[in-house]
Formats: structure tokens, C-alpha cells, sequence
């Protein structure tokens, strides 16, 4: 088989997702406006039209939560309690929540065991950029006397950190995390499916925050309890769960028991369900909390593999190509750029070609694939749409078969007055296209086009400028 038949093969095309429809939003401006005219005082009306804006504005927000259930996470801050504000105390707290973040980062429970982790425990403020003290109303308990204690907050550097885990090629797992629906049951007073406000669901969320993975509760309305019975959730049954999980839109479900083994043993049985496979945990403690973190370090692990990524400089790092339409500010394109480039499982960008109208984007990837996709629904404004659409729009501009001579242009030709953005190209071809370019650019429109080897595109994006 052909290298772009290969490519064709393998095209991964990112559907469109939408479920509001214009005429819905029609539908439901048309019937919002109709009940405002009906209303004859100034003041009612102002009110009906203000109530139409939000819950349009509502909706909309609950069908994107659907849409997109990943979450971006902040993985590098962290909080201690601390009796004063002493060097020492300080010192001590920053290791504490230094090695809660490289396990947050790395996703292994086990990584402050490495050599490299533990001589970098021993000088934890080189990895602090800032810090700040606030007060609290909890205290801290030593030798049985309670003293006030104050809350210390802690951000880390994300290139310290990233660098000296590239150093050690050990993973970094980046801070858009999968959003996973929890379902417990317990046998407390007969078999039940554990609500919000128990005490073992509360536990399972405070963990997996502390790991960096968001857990989201269902409702357990009646909709829930016919598609899902305790007796079900207790007997693992797949079909079940994922049939009352499927209206939350979670990435991932993490469905179990828990249950009295003996007078202080406990013991908890969880299903995993993640990336279309199902992952089975057991633990058994005599202590409660010890048996949720030891549930919550396992399906950590599996959804670390999953999505975490060895940094490495290798040029020959496998690459998609991008088509993203509706771009034809220059301010649009040096922010689509930057955006993809600012990506944690992004490598490099390349720039393949720019049209008055689009751009293609050649991006080269560590780990896998699904990652790219998973993190580019996270860039707001920008959607997805069908390749057939985006070809229709363009019959002939858009090459099927790549020509010989390129253009390759590792960072793009970026205006100087945008901050933090820097000029730099690397041309092959035509030496007066460079001056064009610029020219064009100058006026605040991209215009030129550049000719250059084109792959078969793997994804179509639009841009939404009014987002």
C-alpha cells in the first residue's frame, strides 16, 4: 500500500458536533420575543427579554458541558496549613506539596521513589514561583493542644518541572484531564447507591482531586434509578451502567461497592470504564480511606498510561495536518498558532499553507493521537466540522497530490508587536515570497497564499470569531 493510500486509510476525520440547531434557536428567540411584545410594562419586559438571554445563555453552556467533558485542571498549585510563617515550616510544606505535584504531574503514585525526585525534594523552593499566606479559621493539633494555623499557597513552575522530567524520561501527563461519572453503591442498612453528600463519595471526590482528576456525580433523579438499581450497580453489570451513564457525557465511568468484609475490614470492588475498555480494581483495608486511595491510585495508573507522554527532542515525531477555515485576520492566525503550540502533546507546528481564507497546520505529536483531538476541543472558538465540508468549500485550492518543491516554515512570519511572539522563518523555493508575505500581513489581512507539499488533511476546524 501507497504512503497516502496509508495516510488515507488511517485519515481521522473529527465529526461535528452540535446539538443546537438554528432552528431551534430560532424557535426558542421567536418564542421569547413573542412573549415579550405581549407584555405592555416597560419593566416586565425588560425582565422577560433579560430572562431570555440567560437561559439561552444556559443552555447553551449545558450542551457544550455535554459537547466537550474534558476539563483543563490546575495541576501545579497547591495548599498547606502551617502553624507560622518560619523559613523552616515554609521549607518543609513545599517539599510536602512539591511531591504531591509530581505525582499530580506524572501520574504515578510511585515517582517520589526516583533518584532525580528526591534530590529535587531537597531543594523545593527552586521549583516555587510564587507564594502567598492567608488566614484561616482551622488549627493544628500537636501534643493535644490546638493552635491557629495559617493556609499556605504554593504555585510551581511548569518549565522547572516539565524540564527536569524530561531530563529523567520519566511521563508528564498534561493538564487537560478526562472527566469521569462516579456511581458507589454501599450496603449501610441495606444495598443503596450512595448519594452526593456520603461519606464515601466525598472521600472518592477529595482524592481524585488530589490526583487531578475530576469526578462528576449523577443525579440520581428517577431517570437514574430505572435505568440503573442498586442491584445492578452492585453486580457490575456493564450494560447497565453505561446505559445510565451515556446522558452525562463523561469521558470515562467509575462505577463499584463497598462492603463490610468483617467487623473492621472493608473491601471495594470498581469497574473502570475508559477509551472503550473496562479495567477491574479490588482493595481491602481496615481503614476506610486507605481502601479509596488505593481504588483512586488504580484508576489514576490506567488513565496516566493512557494519556501521559515521555518528552523527548525526536525530529521524527509523527505528525497530522490541520485544515482551519475562516481565518483572515492576521491577529486570528498568530492566535490559532500560538493556541496549538501552547498544547502539551504538541511538539512543534509547521505552517504548510496560508490562503485568504484558511490555514493548514502540519502538527507534530508525542503520544497518541486521540490526545491532539482531546486537547484541540478544549481551544475555545474552535469547532470541529466534516472534511467533506471543508473540501466542498475549497474544490480547487486543496491539492490531493503533494508537489514537489516546499515551503516550510518552522515558526511563522508573526507580527512583532504581539506580545510574546517571535519573527522567524525558514523558507525553500521562491526568495521574493518572504517579502510578499510581510507586505501583506502589514495590512492586517493574510492575502498570499503559499504553494507547498500538502498530505492528505486529517481534520477540519472552523473558527469561531464571535465565541
Amino acid at each position: 500500500m501507497s504512503r497516502m493510500a496509508k495516510r488515507a486509510a488511517n485519515r481521522v476525520t473529527i465529526a461535528k458536533t452540535s446539538d443546537i440547531t438554528n432552528n431551534d434557536t430560532n424557535n426558542m428567540k421567536n418564542s421569547m420575543k413573542n412573549t415579550t411584545t405581549s407584555v405592555t410594562k416597560g419593566r416586565v419586559a425588560i425582565v422577560l427579554s433579560r430572562l431570555y438571554i440567560g437561559m439561552l445563555v444556559l443552555f447553551i453552556s449545558l450542551i457544550s458541558s455535554v459537547v466537550s467533558a474534558e476539563r483543563q485542571i490546575d495541576i501545579l498549585t497547591d495548599t498547606q496549613l502551617v502553624l507560622d510563617q518560619s523559613m523552616n515550616l515554609r521549607q518543609q510544606a513545599m517539599r510536602t506539596s512539591l511531591s504531591a505535584v509530581f505525582v499530580r504531574v506524572t501520574g504515578d503514585s510511585q515517582v517520589v521513589s526516583q533518584p532525580i525526585i528526591q534530590e529535587a525534594l531537597s531543594t523545593p523552593s527552586a521549583y516555587v514561583s510564587q507564594y502567598r499566606y492567608a488566614n484561616t479559621d482551622e488549627v493544628i493539633t500537636i501534643a493535644g493542644a490546638s493552635r491557629p494555623a495559617q493556609q499556605l499557597w504554593l504555585q510551581f513552575s511548569q518549565s522547572a518541572i516539565e524540564r527536569l522530567l524530561q531530563n529523567a524520561q520519566l511521563p508528564v501527563w498534561s493538564d487537560i484531564r478526562p472527566e469521569i461519572l462516579l456511581w458507589v453503591a454501599t450496603d449501610n442498612s441495606g444495598r443503596r447507591i450512595a448519594d452526593a453528600g456520603s461519606s464515601p463519595v466525598q472521600t472518592l471526590k477529595r482524592l481524585a482531586q488530589a490526583r487531578g482528576v475530576p469526578l462528576v456525580l449523577p443525579s440520581l433523579d428517577l431517570t437514574d434509578r430505572r435505568a440503573l438499581t442498586s442491584a445492578r450497580l452492585w453486580a457490575r453489570d456493564e450494560t447497565a451502567i453505561k446505559n445510565a451513564s451515556s446522558r452525562y457525557g463523561a469521558d470515562g465511568v467509575l462505577a463499584g461497592r463497598i462492603v463490610t468484609a468483617s467487623a473492621n475490614i472493608w473491601r471495594a470492588n470498581f469497574i473502570l470504564m475508559y477509551n472503550q475498555r473496562s479495567h477491574y480494581f479490588s482493595a481491602e483495608s481496615d481503614n476506610t480511606t486507605s481502601l479509596l486511595q488505593n481504588i483512586i491510585n488504580q484508576m489514576t495508573q490506567v488513565l496516566a498510561q493512557t494519556n501521559s507522554v515521555v518528552i523527548n527532542d525526536d525530529a521524527a515525531l509523527p505528525s497530522v495536518l490541520i485544515a482551519v477555515d475562516n481565518v483572515t485576520r492576521f491577529s486570528t492566525y498568530a492566535d490559532i498558532l500560538k493556541r496549538f503550540s501552547a498544547l502539551s502533546s504538541v511538539s512543534h507546528v509547521m505552517l504548510q499553507e496560508v490562503n485568504k481564507s484558511y490555514l493548514l497546520i502540519n502538527v507534530h505529536y508525542q503520544g497518541s493521537q486521540d490526545r491532539v483531538w482531546s486537547q484541540l476541543k478544549v481551544i475555545k472558538r474552535l469547532e470541529a466540522i466534516s472534511l467533506s465540508e471543508f473540501l466542498a468549500a475549497y474544490p480547487q485550492n486543496i491539492p490531493l497530490v503533494a508537489a514537489e518543491s516546499t515551503i516550510d516554515i518552522d515558526t511563522p512570519i508573526i507580527d512583532e508587536s504581539i506580545e510574546g511572539v517571535e519573527v522567524s522563518a525558514n523558507k525553500k523555493g521562491n526568495d521574493g515570497l518572504d517579502d510578499t508575505m510581510v507586505g501583506e500581513i502589514n495590512n492586517g489581512e493574510i492575502t498570499s497564499v503559499i504553494t507547498s507539499t500538502l498530505p492528505i488533511i486529517d481534520a477540519a476546524f472552523m473558527w469561531r470569531e464571535s465565541q
